[in-house]
């Protein structure tokens, strides 16, 4: 669960690895990342009122852009990042009241308004709009691969807190993070790590799908050599967790798979876990956002990923198969 993502949690059909787990051998981390998203446009993320002149002003009729609208182009001009966007309406004649944009909305590409409000106080136009060209989060690295020299991490697909759906990536970066603070889970309030970036870029964001994020690493990795469990390998009974609870140090913790899903229709949420490692849910309460990510390991192989936290009850929660997250990333 990535903090100040919605992440309680398209469809990608999978060609699952035909390989034996003596086969495949990956570096297992556990490593607390800072993602870094960048959107295939400017995100619309909400709208205000305000006053020009002592006049109220209601921003955008239902024939203009929307909250959840990525704003992909403008006056025919591309748009990628805010300071585009800004260009093009700094560009306008005082007077002129909206310009053309196409956005993309539901997956559709929508010719739309972008209404403009100038302020004789400020010399400049507003809009009413807030708006946004990339995400940030924190996560757990899984892990990195060094045949294809390509890493895994979150498990899940980032949401876009504001609309609920599925973040919109087309590039980014994960970054090296120090756990500073913890917030307990309780019943239906999840807690969260309290991560701040270190500052070095670990690799790129290629892929993003509801299987995590994927890309390609720029800086040595660390971890533990490990081989993978294919999904029928894995049994009910103790397990381990690696994650990061404090700074940057990497810990196992104990844990119970309760129940396993073997279903080729069920890609996600495969493993049913229960956190029992005594200090871990004195310090976290259990599964708490940021952990998503963090590696399942069961009798010294890789077995799969945490992702989700039962809010009504956060010592429980699901992970995913490291089976699924290997395809996703191709």
């Amino acid at each position: 669960m990535m903090k100040k993502i919605c992440c309680f949690f398209f469809a990608l059909s999978l060609c699952f690895l035909n390989i034996s787990a003596a086969n495949k051998t990956v570096i297992v981390c556990g490593d607390t990342v800072m993602i870094n998203g960048q959107y295939n446009g400017v995100l619309i993320s909400g709208q205000f009122d305000f006053e020009i002149d002592q006049q109220l002003i209601q921003t955008h009729p239902d024939d203009s852009v929307r909250i959840g609208d990525l704003i992909i182009e403008a006056n025919q001009q591309p748009i990628v990042y805010t300071s585009d966007l800004n260009d093009v309406i700094s560009s306008v004649p005082f007077d002129q009241n909206s310009i053309d944009v196409v956005v993309k909305r539901n997956n559709i590409k929508t010719n739309a308004k972008l209404y403009l409000y100038f302020d004789k106080t400020s010399s400049s136009f507003k809009t009413g709009l807030y708006i946004k060209d990339h995400i940030t989060g924190t996560g757990t690295l899984t892990y990195y691969d060094p045949e294809t020299h390509m890493y895994g991490a979150l498990g899940h697909e980032i949401i876009e807190k504001s609309t609920q759906s599925i973040a919109e990536l087309n590039q980014g970066q994960i970054c090296t993070g120090k756990v500073t603070s913890i917030k307990q889970s309780l019943i239906n309030q999840p807690g969260e790590k309290v991560s701040k970036n270190t500052g070095l870029v670990l690799g790129n964001i290629l892929v993003h799908n509801q299987y995590g994020i994927f890309g390609k690493v720029i800086q040595p990795i660390s971890g533990i050599e490990m081989e993978i469990a294919s999904k029928h390998k894995i049994k009910l009974g103790s397990a381990k967790i690696m994650t990061v609870i404090h700074d940057n140090i990497v810990e196992e913790f104990d844990i119970m798979i309760t129940s396993i899903y073997t279903s080729d229709e069920r890609q996600i949420k495969n493993i049913e876990l229960k956190i029992t490692d005594p200090k871990l849910l004195e310090t976290t309460g259990g599964i708490i956002q940021g952990m998503s990510g963090s590696p399942i390991i069961q009798d010294g192989k890789l077995v799969g990923a945490v992702t989700h936290v039962l809010v009504n009850d956060p010592t429980r929660g699901y992970g995913i198969f490291i089976e699924n997250m290997l395809a996703a990333a191709e």
